[in-house]
């Protein structure tokens, strides 16, 4: 029997339903960490978590967005859990669609094997 499941990740890209990102990257020997939307005036600087992620929810971020994280020295990297590089793996990630996608999935009963 086949069923759909959707799977949040604890990093990268989080689309939510209230229509923001969550944006989340780790990077425990960084000091400061900052999301570079291509479309926006300035980088969001993020809150660095007690687990070496650091994070930022926005509202900026829109389908198809563009972005990179930019790190304390002003280089941009491209955010390595990212699902989408249309401009290959040096360019930047692109922000999912706003409406989850759903996988197939088929439960297997291993007992039964």
């Amino acid at each position: 029997m086949a069923a759909t499941f959707a799977h949040a990740m604890p990093f990268g890209a989080q689309l939510l339903p209230d229509g923001g990102t969550r944006f989340q990257v780790w990077a425990p020997d960084r000091q400061a960490v900052a999301l570079a939307l291509e479309d926006a005036p300035r980088a969001l600087p993020m809150s660095r978590l007690e687990s070496g992620f650091f994070s930022v929810t926005t509202d900026l971020a829109r389908a198809g967005s563009r972005y990179r994280f930019q790190l304390e020295d002003g280089a941009r990297v491209p955010d390595p859990a990212s699902r989408y590089q249309p401009e290959d793996v040096g360019g930047p990630p692109c922000d999912l669609e706003r409406r989850p996608r759903r996988l197939p999935h088929r439960t297997v009963d291993v007992d039964a094997a």
